[in-house]
């Protein structure tokens, strides 16, 4: 399969000429949003600790995903990529969120976790953690999503 970059006049954009693909695709990518929506059905501890270490303006960053999710359903996109660390942590707070905004998409999403998504407060950053949290996403992360509801 070939691939064609072309130059485009927009910093929003990137077209990719792709052999054999039956018709257009618009395909919107999010990576990296940082959304933090734990609130304390963890414990106080999970909660302090999530605020802690990723003090970011939460305010914002929610107001800057949203923007980004309503962008997609106004322009009727064919799929939603979102390509690592939509959020930090795997907290009920932050896996409701995400679900609930996914979810509400006009759009099928194709969703892989990072490794912010699957860090939990107070655990380490290792293989053990990933696999214990990774599981979370198992509603997300299905392939199923992208080609219909």
């Amino acid at each position: 399969m070939k691939f064609n970059h072309l130059l485009v006049s927009s910093d929003k954009q990137a077209i990719i000429e792709v052999e054999g693909l039956a018709r257009p695709l618009t395909i919107f990518h999010l990576t990296d949003c940082h959304m933090n929506e734990t609130d304390d059905r963890e414990g106080a501890g999970a909660l302090v600790e999530s605020i802690r270490a990723y003090g970011l303006d939460a305010l914002d960053t929610r107001h800057r995903f949203e923007r980004a999710l309503a962008y997609a359903d106004e322009h009727a996109v064919d799929c939603v990529a979102l390509t690592g660390d939509a959020v930090n942590g795997a907290t009920q707070g932050n896996l409701d969120y995400l679900t609930g905004r996914l979810e509400a998409l006009q759009a099928p999403y194709l969703y892989t976790p990072g490794n912010h998504d699957w860090e939990y407060p107070f655990e380490p950053w290792n293989e053990e953690t990933r696999k214990a949290q990774y599981p979370k996403f198992d509603r997300l992360r299905e392939a199923i999503r992208l080609f219909g509801r």
